[in-house]
């Protein structure tokens, strides 16, 4: 995708506000209600 692709910008966006989130985040079951994306076992993978 081009850099400057708008689905592409987004993507990028998310996933470093998510790593943001893990890279703070020490508690299993904190992270997963903060990341809203199941359990972590799903974000992972």
């Amino acid at each position: 995708l081009p850099k400057n692709a708008p689905y592409r910008r987004y993507i990028v966006q998310t996933t470093n506000e998510k790593l943001g989130t893990v890279k703070t985040e020490q508690e299993v079951i904190k992270l997963e209600e903060q990341l809203q994306d199941g359990q972590i076992e799903e974000v992972v993978f």
